[in-house]
């Protein structure tokens, strides 16, 4: 017998998910709109090259300034010739992306290319998604770290992540076949609400004693899919959640897991690190740009504490935070530095989602 959920998952914050490609300006640009706000537009520039290969007047420019190396007139070539038809995506830009963008127009792209880190999209799809692996790789954490009180005084946690069977030895698992994880398998979900769609810098912050100070460093910039802390366009997706439990009876996995175990421990551990965080890093700080982040205090409190019967938290994607992705054990400390995106000038932690059973 399975037990198949229907989830409905909500972006609180931000969320990116990898595609593993970089993007540079001959990828992207930013185009001024009838509104006056400018937007993100990705495209193709095999579509352009494959319509410059038919222009003699277009090969010629393009093959000069390849020839030539001039990175900045190839640039400028490829969002000259840009067309409709070449668009793949369009992307809210944040305020500091903008001004990032317009700070390296300046510049030879091979010295400062303002790249960005593109979303995972679904294979020909132009909207962004959330794999599943994503979702029950965070669902999972939570639920290993539950177990960790069940696992004698004594243990060694250091030795046992030294030689990678940490979680193998706190579930009790003896080789793949007992993994309690074969029984629970997640689905994919896809965003395709375009508002939802944005771009932006992140920054690096530091914390201690209450005082926050900005880091630092190399850009980084990054297509996220944005939450309902800040997007109204925010709509909550559906995801599947079937648990075997045929599998789990006969299949000789090491434990069981239900659904509502899924929604405590999520709860529980996410719940539990965001109050610890928010405590270390954000309850005393005097900075002005916390707002956001007192919204997000307070929308899972409400979770935890109101909505806990049929929703629950998780932590996902990049920039989640070591302490998020991370088993408790009796070492477990917040590092100095949190990674946020700045938006609008008020920092948004990266991650957050709420997920809510579909009764």
């Amino acid at each position: 017998m399975k037990e198949i959920y229907k989830i409905k998952i909500e972006p609180m914050t931000a969320v990116h998910i990898g595609s593993g490609n970089t993007l540079s300006p001959l990828d992207y640009k930013l185009a001024n709109t009838s509104s006056g706000k400018r937007k993100y537009v990705r495209f193709s520039s095999d579509s352009i090259l494959n319509r410059v290969a038919t222009d003699e007047k277009l090969r010629n420019e393009f093959e000069m300034f390849s020839l030539n190396s001039d990175m900045k007139s190839l640039q400028s070539f490829f969002h000259k010739n840009m067309k409709n038809e070449d668009v793949s995506y369009l992307c809210l830009p944040t305020k500091e992306f903008e001004e990032k963008y317009d700070e390296n127009l300046k510049k030879d792209p091979l010295q400062n290319a303002c790249e960005v880190l593109e979303m995972y999209r679904p294979s020909l799809k132009s909207f962004p998604g959330i794999p599943g692996s994503s979702i029950k790789g965070a669902i999972r954490t939570a639920l290993v770290d539950s177990c960790v009180k069940d696992v004698e005084s004594g243990f060694d946690f250091y030795t046992a992540k030294k030689n990678r069977n940490f979680e193998n030895q706190i579930l009790s698992n003896k080789d793949a076949k007992t993994d309690p994880f074969r029984a629970i398998h997640v689905g994919d979900c896809n965003f395709t609400t375009p508002l939802t769609q944005g771009v932006g810098t992140l920054q690096i912050i530091n914390g201690e004693a209450g005082r926050l100070s900005e880091k630092n460093s190399t850009q980084v910039q990054a297509e996220v899919l944005l939450g309902k802390i800040v997007s109204k366009e925010s709509v909550p997706q559906l995801f599947s959640l079937t648990i075997d439990k045929d599998l789990q009876k006969t299949g000789n996995v090491s434990k069981r897991f239900f659904i509502k175990d899924i929604i405590n421990e999520c709860n529980y551990f996410y719940g539990e690190n965001f109050k610890q965080e928010y405590e270390y890093f954000y309850k005393n700080s005097d900075s002005e740009k916390l707002e956001l982040i007192d919204k997000l205090f307070m929308e899972i409190k409400n979770i935890t504490e109101k909505e806990s019967e049929n929703s629950f938290i998780i932590r996902l994607g990049r920039w989640s935070q070591f302490e998020f992705v991370t088993l408790y054990d009796e070492n477990h400390k917040f590092g100095a530095s949190r990674t946020v995106l700045n938006y609008d000038g008020q920092y948004l932690p990266m991650g957050w989602c709420k997920c809510t059973k579909v009764i």
